[in-house]
């Protein structure tokens, strides 16, 4: 043991790769920070290993180890149990959960040395001829992803492509449609006159079932200029919304309401006013708001955030960049992540995370649940600082890969666009936009991933119509 401490001090680690080439990218990723040198560069709780670990989407081996009749039949039976009769066995369960964490912690710690040993070149603590490392695809998407594949596909970054052929499900990543090079963010529709008004509205989310919409306006304002939130339902996602109400003085103020995040289930509502984040809840879609309090999230490091559409991860800019850099300049993303939403975020498993070319942060974006894509709005020309807003997007692979360098959201669209929301199916958005066809100063728009081909025969249909109706007028 003191030999394999010594070569961890003084050699180069090697490589997982080095001794078994089929080992994914993630797995060496999670190795490599487990015996950085310096402690700082390590997994500093043994939450934040775990979390790593369970985000290594490993690939089912080709042969599987049989095993034996009775295992199989206790693990069936006890299986049945949890399901069939959850009473009986969730004591137990949670007794055995609750030492789950610190027992695979021990137990990475004892594997580790054994990991180092093995791995380590024999010969010497130094090596002029290293065993070079093989590049594999890196195969983190799991398989059912695709309906027409027998194997995992590699999951690409921004300027690689997958297979056009692609099997799309409701759980397909948008990072992998966006990685076949044949999708493509579309802006789809304006909410309409009864959601924008003459005014400004000032961005928007919407629960899982999108039946209910909240944003932000200074409609009827008082002060005017006053920025409230407000509320709008409808029966089906086809019926048309209802006239909004403002919501009630229990969340609104005369301070300035804005940037709502509303939980999947409608019964949970964080926003910011001024510069502190509330949160209300009610009991049910009927029942009224309870009056606002300070944001339990809100703390610390988190005390300007937002939560992808699941709830599960918080974000929040490292560096909000000035107006005044005239260049692009590496901006940074602290990211916090968590079980399940009854869960506290751990400040010890924050990751502080690259983002590369960031002229300026407009806003705080939106993020994808799986950690893939990252939305947010920023100067189109970094050279004037009055260049306008447009929205971009980086992705990676996973959550253990940096972000690529940022591209336009819509390429081919050169109109003033921010505060992007996400919403719960991973493929729309909402943002705001001073674009033709609007009603206001700031309209809330949607925009949908959807596949190229679809976009320009859409576009087609579009123009035909129009031609029609200028014909028909003269």
């Amino acid at each position: 043991i003191f030999k394999v401490f010594v070569q961890h001090r003084e050699a180069e680690i090697p490589s997982l790769q080095d001794q078994r080439p089929d080992v994914p990218d993630s797995v060496t990723a999670v190795y490599q920070k487990m015996v950085a040198k310096k402690p700082e560069d390590r997994f500093q709780s043994v939450s934040e290993l775990i979390v790593a670990l369970n985000d290594c989407h490993i690939p089912n081996p080709v042969k599987e180890t049989p095993r034996s009749k009775s295992k199989s039949a206790v693990t069936s039976n006890a299986t049945a149990a949890t399901i069939s009769e959850p009473g009986t066995t969730r004591d137990s369960l949670f007794a055995i959960g609750k030492f789950r964490k610190p027992l695979i912690g021990v137990a990475c710690l004892v594997v580790l040395a054994g990991i180092i040993a093995y791995s380590w070149p024999d010969s010497s603590l130094h090596t002029d001829n290293p065993v070079p490392s093989v590049d594999l695809p890196d195969t983190d998407q799991p398989a059912d992803t695709f309906a027409d594949s027998t194997t995992d596909l590699p999951v690409l970054s921004a300027g690689d492509h997958l297979p056009q052929n692609i099997s799309v499900t409701p759980e397909t990543s948008a990072a992998d449609l966006l990685a076949t090079g044949n999708w493509q963010w579309k802006v789809t529709q304006n909410l309409g006159p009864k959601i924008n008004s003459r005014e400004f509205e000032l961005g928007a989310d919407m629960t899982a079932d999108g039946l209910t919409l909240i944003y932000a306006s200074v409609r009827n304002s008082s002060p005017p200029g006053n920025r409230d939130l407000w509320i709008s339902t409808r029966e089906t996602q086809e019926a048309p919304w209802s006239a909004p109400l403002r919501l009630p003085p229990e969340i609104n103020t005369d301070g300035n309401e804005e940037e709502p995040q509303i939980s999947a289930d409608g019964l949970s509502l964080s926003f910011r006013r001024n510069a502190r984040w509330f949160l209300s809840t009610r009991g049910n879609l009927n029942a009224p708001w309870q009056k606002a309090i300070p944001d339990p999230i809100a703390v610390g490091k988190r005390r300007d955030y937002r939560l992808t559409p699941d709830g599960l991860s918080a974000f929040r800019p490292r560096v909000m960049i000035p107006q005044k850099v005239r260049a692009p300049a590496d901006g940074g993303l602290m990211v916090w992540r968590r079980s399940s939403i009854e869960d506290s975020f751990d400040d010890r498993a924050m990751s502080d995370e690259l983002l590369p070319s960031v002229t300026r942060f407009g806003n705080m974006g939106s993020m994808s649940n799986d950690g893939r894509l990252f939305i947010y709005n920023q100067n189109r020309d970094p050279e004037k600082e009055k260049s306008g807003s447009m929205l971009v997007m980086s992705t990676r692979p996973d959550w253990n890969h940096p972000w690529s360098k940022p591209i336009p959201l819509f390429p081919d669209d050169s109109l003033w666009a921010a505060s992007p929301r996400l919403l719960r199916d991973g493929k729309s958005i909402l943002f705001i936009s001073k674009r033709p066809g609007g009603y206001g100063a700031n309209d809330i728009w949607m925009a949908e991933l959807v596949k190229k081909s679809d976009a320009h025969q859409s576009e087609s249909t579009s123009q035909s119509t129009t031609s029609s109706v200028l014909e028909v007028s003269e």
